[in-house]
Parts: structure tokens; sequence; C-alpha cells
């Protein structure tokens, strides 16, 4: 593996660095995750635990990986900033414990049941009622008949909603 066209943007705000790179793995498959977290924390003098490598981008046919990874000063910040990995329940209860006081969404029965049963996007014509004031970006639970089925990401503000 030999990287190329190193990248590096300091975050103090975020206490961690933004590393881009490109990665050649001649013969070989794509890196996994936890040897380019070693090999960036062996270059960069850090622990592992300290790198997030946060994407693997590969095209079709060539031998050549873009990947973006930060490394955080310490592993509160770390924990902090990073969706935990693993099984969907616990990224599931990191989002939600992000979650919006009071700021929800009423769906009718055709987008309950979509977001549900087949795992999709809420679509803007699936919503009945928008309560409270959130702006794109923030967490917000989804209800159908006052029953929260889903939280997620709003992708408008409640102004433009309603």
């Amino acid at each position: 593996m030999q990287n190329q066209k190193f990248k590096e943007i300091e975050m103090p705000l975020l206490a961690r660095k933004r590393i881009k790179f490109e990665l050649d793995h001649i013969g070989s498959a794509t890196p996994t995750r936890a040897s380019i977290k070693e090999q960036i924390a062996k270059k960069y003098s850090t622990k592992p635990e300290l790198v997030a490598v946060r994407h693997i981008y590969t095209r079709f046919g060539t031998q050549k990986a873009k990947v973006i990874a930060h490394i955080y000063e310490d592993e509160a910040t770390l924990k902090a900033l990073e969706p935990p990995k693993g099984k969907k329940s616990e990224r599931k209860s990191w989002l939600s414990t992000l979650v919006k006081n009071g700021c929800y969404v009423m769906v009718d029965e055709g987008a309950a049941l979509a977001l549900t049963n087949k795992n999709t996007s809420l679509l803007p014509i699936g919503i009945t009622k928008v309560v409270g004031k959130f702006r794109r970006g923030d967490v917000i639970t989804i209800k159908y008949k006052n029953k929260t089925i889903a939280v997620g990401m709003a992708e408008y503000d409640a102004k433009s909603m309603s």
C-alpha cells in the first residue's frame, strides 16, 4: 500500500485533524478500515483508538482508494463527535440522544408503513402535522397516531414544512 497526495486540515475547534489521501493497493483487495487506521496511527505517531476512518471511496476496475480520516486529540472528543460503529441499535440509541425536545412530525398511514416496513426515507407528502421549531439537520421524532415510530434528521426546517 502506498499513500499519495496527502492533504491535512487542522480543525482546532473540533480538536481533530482531517486527512485526505489516495491509497494505491496494486495487486490486492481494498484495505480494511482497521489496516488503514493502523497505518495512519503509525504515520502520525498516535494511538489507533484516536483515528476514525470516515470514508473509503473506490472505483470499479481501479486499484486506488480515496480515504478521509480524522485524528482526534483525545478519546472523549472522538466519542462525542463520531457515531458509534457496530449494531444498528447502538447507532439508533446514539441518534435518539440528539433528539430536539418537543419537535416532531406526524405522518399518515402510508408514510408510517413505508418507514417501518420498508426502511425508506420520509417524503414530504406523508407529513400531516409539524410541531415545534427545528432547522434542517436537527434530529426529530416521527410519530403516527401519537406514537413514536422513527427518529431522523430533518431535511427541511419546520417553517418550510408547515
